[in-house]
């Protein structure tokens, strides 16, 4: 087979980088540093950027103090404040020469002075969300009229907090007792050897089973704790188990199983005032739980075992404990709720006692490893007298440990805004509601900065190749765009990604997009392994070009299977240093590419071990212009491949293009009982939200999410 590597001309390279800046490349500088001087904030991480980097070399990085560190790819992390140099050097061949010194300056974060009396929680998006605050009134210009001496002035009343929109929309009647949605409350006995010293205590919980329940089918589990003086029957006597079976008819939660127990956990089950002796019992519920209640629970019911099917919230009180119990125990608890939270777990004094608190607003965070694979909420009532300020604390001390987490305050109720916004039902059911609207869903937040454009830069080059599946008895040279990690090496041995460009679209589309710079940047923050990734033409007929929306250009895309699986992957396999086999494979689109890599994802399960479809278009199934690739029935992965391929799709929030087709796979695939992943997104990063249509911010959100988990940095 015939293969030809292009070197592009001055006159192309310079017609590519008018097009777009990442395409071109000067082969003949002369390897040099872009910058000499850097300025970092202590915690914050910088790439050395290297112009005119040789293919061939190496090259190192070393520092003239622990002030930072650097890894062999040159990202530089700062640790302390103060001053370093680093030296860069290059080797290639036998020869090692000095490239030049970076200079790195390193200062030190800036605190917050704010007075907590005065502290708001700053708006923030995805994984920090707060509340705006208020804006005070200021003092009007205009003269008014002095009082009239009858009569005292009407009071102005004072207008209630604005809820946030993030978090209001949630839908009418979530709170409702409808019997329609409900499943069965049962009561449910167990030993604990936790709650008494040398006793087997017989403890009580009560279960909240979904409509339907079977012991055919595994469930997720919540484990829901109460407030102070409660029990186990308070939160039902709330019908909180109602909220939850409504947020399941709602398909707004995966049906589940509800655990509401005692948290108490004394002998007795209760405790009396204000005191360390009785805080002590409920902080020993995380022993009762996690060595009785658990065990038991999961012995007696049909669950879903793992952190990722386990949730931990409570109320109060109850949302003390859940945050005690999941920032210990995030081995067991992948999801942690805190509504209305209790103080405790930071050092205080409220009513006659003071505690220590479990962790300083210095060391209130996750272990690294559950950092960003954690969902934490806390909720906050906007006038809850009862634990004040103390749920702000906790958001403010997360924020200072970058934890990433959900608050925001509210008024509660149904609809959102119309309760008191004190230490009431209509919060923390407002808080529950939202908790379940994004829990037993994978941890899908992109990190600030994941999508950026000006990041750290591997090469991309054109890749001819002989394909004999695009026109009958011919052999036709096509084109892929191929980008190259940065210090791409022969000797190394990379994973490969065929990214799938939408209708209309070329090869160079989906790079201009920022599809490499999402991968680029995910290996240089060690998120993700270095691959090689394949851009191909998807329309596989001899010119490459549709004709309109017809079913002789559909079946056009439709081809590019045989095209890639047979002629494109052999020979990007022969010309470039690959790992082969399917667990080094992967295949992702975006609408029409979508489309496409569930055909081929799904008809070739043996080349590709996962599969991306963000926004895919329709045809995937029966629909009105196509009889479709798969039925509802066959669209689905042979046994041997189920528990070992990685599908994602993923919806724009907005996206009104492809319509509800990605729900409709979605569908399918959990009819079929395929795992796979499924979530929707406004897009873009936590920091800049995306529009949520169908629009490159969605897809970069889900191939950010595919890469990171088919090809973990190791």
């Amino acid at each position: 087979m015939k293969k030809t590597f292009l070197c592009f001309s001055l006159s192309f390279a310079l017609l590519a980088s008018a097009l777009s800046p990442s395409f071109s490349a000067d082969v003949f500088a002369k390897a040099k540093l872009a910058k000499t001087k850097i300025t970092l904030t202590v915690g914050q991480k910088k790439k050395i950027t290297i112009k005119g980097k040789k293919k061939k070399a190496k090259y190192t990085f070393k520092a003239s103090n622990k002030k930072v560190s650097v890894n062999k790819k040159g990202v530089v992390t700062a640790k302390k404040a103060g001053k370093t140099k680093i030296t860069v050097k290059e080797k290639l061949k036998k020869k090692t020469k000095k490239i030049g010194v970076v200079t790195i300056i390193i200062k030190s974060k800036v605190s917050n002075k704010k007075s907590i009396a005065s502290a708001q929680p700053a708006a923030t998006n995805s994984g920090n969300t707060g509340e705006k605050p208020t804006t005070a009134p200021t003092a009007s210009t205009t003269p008014t009229l002095p009082p009239t001496p009858t009569g005292s002035p009407k009071p102005t009343a004072t207008p209630r907090p604005k809820e946030n929109p993030d978090y209001s929309d949630l839908p009418s009647g979530f709170m409702n007792k409808n019997e329609a949605n409900s499943g069965t409350l049962e009561e449910f006995y167990y030993d604990s050897t936790e709650v008494s010293e040398g006793e087997t205590v017989k403890r009580h919980a009560r279960v909240a089973l979904p409509k339907g329940y079977t012991e055919s089918k595994k469930y997720p589990v919540i484990y829901m704790q109460h407030g102070i003086f409660g029990n186990e029957y308070s939160l039902t006597g709330d019908n909180t188990q109602y909220v939850a079976w409504n947020a399941m008819a709602n398909d707004d939660m995966k049906d589940s199983i509800v655990v509401f127990a005692n948290v108490c956990a004394n002998k007795e089950g209760k405790g009396t005032g204000f005191s360390l002796e009785h805080y002590k019992a409920y902080d020993n519920f995380i022993n009762d739980l996690t060595k009785c209640l658990m065990p038991a629970i999961n012995k007696k019911y049909s669950t879903l075992t793992g952190r990722e099917n386990t949730a931990v919230c409570g109320f109060s009180m109850g949302g003390r404990v859940s945050l005690q119990i999941g920032f210990e125990r995030p081995d067991l608890f992948g999801y942690i709720g805190a509504f209305c939270p209790a103080p405790g777990l930071l050092p205080y004094t409220m009513n006659g006692v003071t505690e220590p608190g479990f962790y300083t607003d210095s060391t209130f965070t996750l272990p690294s490893e559950y950092l960003n694979d954690t969902y934490v909420q806390i909720t906050k009532g906007f006038k809850d007298d009862v634990v004040k300020q103390h749920p702000l604390l906790y958001h403010q001390a997360l924020q200072k440990t970058n934890t990433p987490h959900v608050y925001y305050e509210t008024m509660g109720g149904d609809p959102s805004g119309s309760g008191s916004g004190n230490h009431e039902k209509a919060v923390y059911q407002h808080g529950f509601y939202n908790f379940m609207k994004n829990i037993f869903k994978p941890n899908v937040t992109v990190p600030a900065g994941a999508l950026r454009k000006d990041g750290v830069k591997g090469t991309t080059e054109e890749f001819e190749y002989e394909s004999t599946a695009v026109a009958e008895g011919k052999t036709v040279t096509r084109k892929a765009l191929v980008g190259l990690p940065d210090g791409y090496n022969p000797k190394k041995k990379y994973p490969v990604v065929y990214g799938l460009h939408g209708y209309g679209w070329g090869i160079y589309n989906l790079a201009q997009d920022g599809a490499t710079d999402v991968v680029w940047n995910g290996y240089a923050n060690d998120v993700m392994e270095e691959v090689i990734m394949v851009f191909p033409n998807i329309c596989a007929n001899e010119s490459g070009q549709g004709a309109g929306y017809n079913q002789e250009t559909y079946d056009a895309y439709d081809n590019c299977v045989n095209d890639i699986v047979n002629c494109l992957m052999p020979a990007i396999n022969k010309h470039y240093s690959v790992k082969t086999g399917r667990l080094n494979t992967a295949v992702w689109g975006f609408s029409m590419g979508g489309r496409e890599a569930l055909n081929a994802g799904f008809k070739h399960p043996d080349k590709f071990g996962y599969i991306g479809a963000f926004c895919p278009a329709p045809g995937v199934l029966p629909y009105s212009a196509e009889k479709g690739i798969f039925t509802e029935d066959t669209f689905t992965l042979p046994d041997a491949y189920k528990e070992n391929t990685l599908v994602m799709i993923v919806k724009g929030k907005n996206d009104t293009t492809v319509g509800n087709n990605p729900i409709l796979y979605h569908k399918a695939l959990e009819k079929n009982n395929v795992p796979h992943i499924y979530y929707e997104t406004m897009g873009g990063d936590a920091v800049n939200r995306g529009g949520g249509g169908h629009q490159n911010v969605v897809y970069l959100h889900g191939l950010y999410n595919l890469m990171k988990r088919a090809f973990p940095c190791k």
